[in-house]
């Protein structure tokens, strides 16, 4: 499930009152000009500043069994992460998307999410950057045991041959098909991955039918001498 996390956030500026606010927000355009800014005519002559992010938001029973976290697709920039006053990550640049992860962390009932965000160190930017968090949010909460990503990379044309990656969390069996659904590859169980680990989902390989080949190469990209 992927919900939409952009209502009811709360938004306060170092020094002032808090504010509510849709995201996503531009803190850096509440800022007043000032021509001595660092940032110079790179902003726009708006300088950057120190600004708390707070949504409250109820948790269901059934999440404390599930995988939780946030995904963000963009904070402007230097920002720590709280879930009810514990800091549970945090990311430095201001324009990759980032996930939070908070299984584990939730509770029952009300939690609150907060996000410290720091763009006083000037200048930083060649052009208006914006600050704060200034791109979409979104909650996902899926089982303990999904697929995140996968990869598929093609090592040689002649024969065929490609490299899969799976990327999820605990993952613990991968069924690989060819496109016409015919199995090849079932239920190879690898242990329990954690977070951004890479399963091997094929070994051993075979030759297969059309002289198709399926081989898998690991996360520091050195390919497997023992496949063929």
């Amino acid at each position: 499930m992927t919900r939409d996390f952009n209502d009811d956030w709360l938004f306060q500026k170092e020094g002032q009152a808090e504010e509510r606010v849709h995201l996503p927000h531009d803190a850096m355009i509440t800022e007043p000009r000032d021509a001595s800014c660092r940032n110079g005519v790179n902003t726009g002559f708006f300088p950057g500043g120190k600004y708390v992010y707070t949504k409250y938001w109820k948790v269901n029973p059934e999440w404390l069994e599930k995988s939780v976290r946030i995904h963000f697709e963009g904070v402007y920039q230097n920002c720590h992460i709280f879930l009810n006053e514990v800091e549970v990550g945090s990311h430095k640049y201001g324009y990759t998307p980032f996930d939070i992860d908070l299984t584990g962390w939730l509770q029952v009932g009300e939690n609150c999410l907060r996000l410290m965000v720091d763009n006083s160190l000037e200048p930083n930017c060649r052009w208006y950057s914006g600050a704060g968090i200034y791109r979409p949010v979104q909650l996902i909460v899926e089982e303990k045991q999904h697929i995140e990503r996968i990869r598929v990379k093609t090592l040689a044309i002649n024969p065929a041959v490609i490299s899969v990656d799976v990327i999820g969390d605990s993952l613990e069996a991968v069924t690989v098909r060819e496109n016409l659904g015919k199995l090849h590859y079932s239920k190879y169980n690898y242990g329990v991955m954690k977070r951004q680990n890479y399963i091997p989902v094929l070994q051993n390989v075979k030759q297969m039918k059309n002289d198709w080949i399926l081989a898998f190469v690991n996360w520091n990209g050195q390919q497997k001498k023992d496949f063929w």
